[in-house]
């Protein structure tokens, strides 16, 4: 885990200018969104899918898990959702976050924490949690999906990179050596999501390079 923290700060720069041309927080270079369109198109969809998803569940709180430079919980904050704690690993990351929030909205009332996830104590539930480009670094993913899931009171969306994909092969090339990856079939995610189908509606979206899995509380 150590190594994903190390290249995440690291990274933390560079990689807001891929999320950026996503979102448009970071990044309006056209140059830059013509490659997303090109080459990102997963990215692409997953962001307003997950975005899109936790507007209609009505959700009134939120915890992104992972957050990096903070695209979906500025987003978010943006469509109305006030109460949002946003934690990462990575100082950098936060810190971009922070001065963006505060830059794009006049204040900062996101909950930016300086955490990893799993040695978090959250003090109450949260409507919404989101968890996009994580699983990606995760060794252990039942434990942490299912400390997801458990402290969520409404809608969990959950991305998991794909095991066969050429995108999927070009990153295990780009980071051999610096930092933990992991990626999944269908097969991994069915198994993974299996125990919550009594509980909860899973729905699993293929993105091309991604999975993207919305697992909503039923009732």
């Amino acid at each position: 885990m150590k190594s994903v923290k190390n290249f995440f700060d690291n990274y933390a720069k560079p990689f807001s200018q891929i999320s950026g041309s996503i979102s448009g927080y970071y990044s309006n270079n056209r140059i830059s969104g013509l490659t997303t369109r090109l080459l990102r198109n997963s990215m692409l969809k997953r962001y307003h899918y997950t975005v899109n998803s936790i507007l209609e569940s009505d959700s009134k709180s939120l915890l992104d898990i992972g957050c990096g430079p903070g695209d979906y919980s500025l987003a978010l904050r943006n469509k109305g959702i006030n109460e949002i704690l946003a934690l990462d690993f990575s100082v950098n990351m936060l810190e971009l976050a922070k001065r963006t929030e505060k830059e794009q909205f006049g204040d900062n009332i996101i909950d930016w924490l300086f955490e990893d996830y799993l040695d978090l104590k959250v003090s109450k539930k949260y409507d919404a949690s989101i968890a996009v480009g994580v699983l990606d670094y995760i060794e252990n993913p039942d434990s942490f999906i299912n400390k997801i899931i458990s402290e969520t009171d409404k809608i969990s969306v959950i991305s998991f990179p794909k095991k066969y994909d050429l995108m999927s092969l070009q990153r295990k090339i780009r980071y051999k050596k610096k930092c933990y990856l992991r990626f999944y079939t269908m097969s991994d995610l069915k198994l993974l999501f299996n125990r919550y189908h009594k509980s909860h509606s899973v729905v699993i979206n293929n993105f091309g390079r991604d999975y993207l899995v919305k697992i909503t509380k039923n009732g």
